[in-house]
């Protein structure tokens, strides 16, 4: 259930996820 959650959600919101990835990156480069 949960990955199917997950499937749904990358799809429909994908700048979402790269907007997250890229947050998480800077938190750690700085």
């Amino acid at each position: 259930m949960e990955a199917r959650q997950s499937r749904e959600s990358r799809s429909q919101h994908p700048n979402v996820i790269l907007f997250i990835v890229s947050f998480i990156v800077l938190t750690m480069a700085g």
